[in-house]
């Protein structure tokens, strides 16, 4: 397997799979990890973790409709976001760390937003499983 795969969408307001009846569209575009990170979003809330299997377009997928969805969901990597209090901007007094690799961590890396960084990790191995297991 080459980079891990996310999902990216062309804005944050997409309506997700919720195992009802209400159309949804394969708004998410699958990507390399990589090229995903490279690209400049408007907004915040662009990226899924998770991908459908053999997709290379998918919709968003609500927690209550993951059980109920006709095809396999995996997760390739992990995000996180670590906030300021009160979703203060960060400043040259905030740290830096989270742009690096650690002995724990030494695949992870970080961008920096206005308001908070973020960590990216890909998962060193396949996690397998089927719909629902991340």
């Amino acid at each position: 397997m080459g980079q891990p795969l996310v999902a990216v969408a062309p804005s944050r307001n997409q309506f997700g799979f919720d195992g009802s009846e209400r159309k949804v569209t394969s708004a998410y575009e699958v990507l390399d990890l990589g090229e995903a990170l490279l690209r400049v979003y408007p907004t915040d809330a662009h990226l899924v973790t998770y991908v459908v299997r053999g997709a290379t377009r998918q919709p968003r997928i609500n927690k209550g409709g993951l059980a109920s969805f006709p095809g396999i969901v995996e997760t390739h990597a992990f995000f996180c976001d670590v906030d300021n209090a009160g979703q203060a901007p960060w400043t040259g007094a905030s740290p830096v760390c989270i742009t690096r690799p650690s002995a724990a961590t030494p695949t992870a890396g970080g961008r920096f937003l206005l308001t908070s960084p973020r960590r990216s990790e890909p998962f060193s191995r396949s996690e397998g499983g089927g719909a629902g297991t991340t």
